[in-house]
């Protein structure tokens, strides 16, 4: 009989039958004598680390440890109720429409239906000129349109010679930002497009709007309208009702829903949700997305959470916030008085603020993760404000990674073009006084950037960069959001100990040399000094 395997216990690792490697022997984790003996791999060599399903993905921009996360928070709208694209954006479209029609716009306007070509976030709208623009990390213009027109680099040169907003200038631009402006988007290049077309209408000099007769309608003008013809469509509550009356239409349920919240419940941790949306809504929505075929133990959607805050009127939820007050649930109705209980299980509150819910959860604020979709009204202020980790939910993240898979042949392409600019001026220094001619390299390279650009469903490029630069929204995201994601139920797919790590690309002094996480033999080279993997 063959002796019985030997059983080794992490105080006492098993013996290495020769010195470990990546692709050796080794334990996963390994142990700490494994550690001490294994051989490092060339960075060449190393394999690429296990990564889930794109889509099944959640992103790191910060390194986060969840054993250190104690209470996970979550937005309602856009975060645990995903909305059905484009027919919610069709709808808010539609509702405006008839709203800026019934404030005098032209009927002409009912016949331009909503354009997902036109409707992004993380736009500003130029209430002089009436452009949307897209800017840079740095507040460099990338690109622009004008109505539904995409400027040309005169254009944009003729509008802003610096090709710059500067911080002074800011009052004049109006940041479309959160997914509730995708519609709002394309209503005002459909606006702009339709008044500079009407044969009844001539420009004003200053090219600041539009006469029509005696009538003068700037473009900061028909900004304030769409604006308010989107707020009046949730003040009066036509899109809650609209939505309300056909949840299928409207809502996306999943069945990871309820699981994700089982398990963070039975790990120990505390959950709270934290809305916006009034009470009677909420629970509307989230019975909606609870009624599933599940085998759980909680009964109501409620029992999910340890605290649940409604109307909580962020982003001042963040800050001083306003008096926190009970929901009657029977009723809906508010409790009078302000609510100074201890605990919050089995209630529903209304108002109130995040210092509110720290004191109610027993948290100092750091084992906090916060999961919502918008950049300024969840991640910026809970980041900012209370210390909280942050993870944002992008829908948009599906269209972007489906974008940049099927762009990679032009992006491989971009990349030779430059090392070729490159190699054009490695031999030049101060000393040379005739400058290469590479306006048709150039020339080419800006033409590979746009088509790189073209496999976005957008007029306006990708979220997070175009013509190969950081969007201003990209950067928002890396400073303000530790994680982010297609989806908050992507959380399912890890385990609730999990370390997230993020990838540093470094800074460009530290891309040099051979030991550079990015560096890499470039396929145009001659010969390589580095040897190539099997």
């Amino acid at each position: 009989m063959a002796a019985p395997p030997e059983i080794h216990t992490p105080e006492e690792p098993a013996p290495l039958a020769r010195q470990g490697s990546i692709r050796g022997i080794l334990s996963y984790p390994p142990s700490k004598q494994e550690l001490q003996d294994f051989q490092d791999l060339p960075l060449h060599e190393l394999p690429r680390p296990f990564k889930r399903k794109d889509e099944d993905r959640v992103f790191c921009n910060r390194s986060l440890s969840m054993t250190e996360i104690q209470h996970i928070g979550f937005d309602m709208d856009y975060t645990l109720a995903m909305y059905k694209d484009p027919q919610i954006y069709e709808m808010v479209y539609d509702f405006a429409v008839r709203r800026l029609v019934a404030q005098g716009y032209p009927e002409a306007l009912l016949e331009i239906k909503y354009s997902g070509h036109l409707g992004m976030r993380g736009l500003f709208f130029d209430r002089k000129n009436g452009n949307l623009v897209k800017v840079d990390a740095f507040g460099h213009i990338i690109r622009a349109m004008h109505g539904t027109l995409l400027l040309d680099n005169e254009a944009i040169d003729e509008y802003y010679p610096s090709k710059f907003i500067p911080p002074s200038d800011m009052p004049n631009y109006f940041l479309l930002d959160t997914l509730f402006h995708i519609p709002e988007t394309c209503l005002l290049a459909t606006v702009v497009d339709l008044l500079d077309k009407d044969i009844r209408s001539t420009p004003l000099p200053s090219r600041t709007g539009v006469q029509v007769s005696q009538h003068v309608l700037s473009y900061a003008a028909m900004q304030a309208d769409v604006r308010a013809s989107i707020e009046y469509i949730h003040h009066e509550g036509l899109f809650k009702r609209a939505v309300a009356a056909d949840l299928d239409m409207y809502v996306q349920r999943d069945p990871r829903l309820p699981l994700l919240l089982h398990r963070i419940r039975a790990s120990g941790r505390k959950t709270f949700l934290a809305t916006n949306s009034d009470f009677s809504y909420t629970n509307t929505i989230m019975t909606y997305l609870f009624d599933l075929p599940v085998e759980s133990a909680e009964k109501s959607w409620r029992d999910f959470f340890d605290v649940v805050v409604v109307s909580a009127c962020k982003p001042a939820f963040f800050e001083d916030g306003t008096m926190l007050r009970e929901v009657d649930v029977a009723s809906g109705r508010l409790i009078l008085g302000q609510f100074t209980g201890q605990t919050a299980l089995g209630r529903v509150l209304a108002g109130g603020s995040s210092k509110i819910v720290n004191s109610l959860l027993s948290s100092t604020g750091n084992d906090v993760l916060y999961v919502g979709d918008s950049i300024f009204g969840d991640v910026l202020k809970s980041k900012k404000l209370r210390g909280w980790s942050t993870l944002l939910v992008i829908p948009e993240l599906r269209d972007e990674l489906d974008a940049f898979h099927s762009s990679a042949p032009t992006v491989v392409h971009l990349k030779n073009l430059e090392f070729i600019l490159s190699e054009t001026y490695k031999s030049l220094d101060s000393q040379a006084t005739v400058a290469p001619d590479t306006r048709e390299l150039c020339k080419h390279i800006e033409q590979t950037l746009v088509r790189i650009e073209a496999h976005h469903k957008s007029m306006m490029g990708g979220l997070f960069r175009c013509k190969n630069r950081e969007t201003f929204f990209s950067m928002q995201l890396r400073r303000y959001a530790d994680l982010y994601s297609g989806m908050a139920t992507n959380l399912v797919n890890y385990p609730l100990f999990y370390e997230f790590r993020a990838f540093d690309p470094g800074l460009p002094h530290e891309e040099t040399g051979s030991h550079s996480m990015t560096s890499m033999q470039h396929p145009l080279r001659a010969q390589s000094p580095m040897p190539q993997p099997p």
